[in-house]
């Protein structure tokens, strides 16, 4: 299984919980992302445009 697919599947059953279960884990994914390095969060959103910009591209 890809990396993207799990990703997906996570949010599909992430998107599912009720809300103050997604709050709750909206804010502790946060938190995790304030731990991340300079470097590692430059290089985490540069991944993350190219996705989306093939996102976009793919219609």
């Amino acid at each position: 299984m890809s990396a993207t697919r799990d990703v997906k599947e996570l949010e599909a059953q992430a998107l599912s919980l009720p809300i103050d279960a997604r709050a709750s884990l909206a804010r502790r994914l946060l938190k995790s992302l304030e731990e991340v390095s300079e470097a590692e969060y430059e290089r985490l959103w540069g991944e993350e445009s190219v996705r989306r910009a093939v996102e976009a591209d793919s219609g």
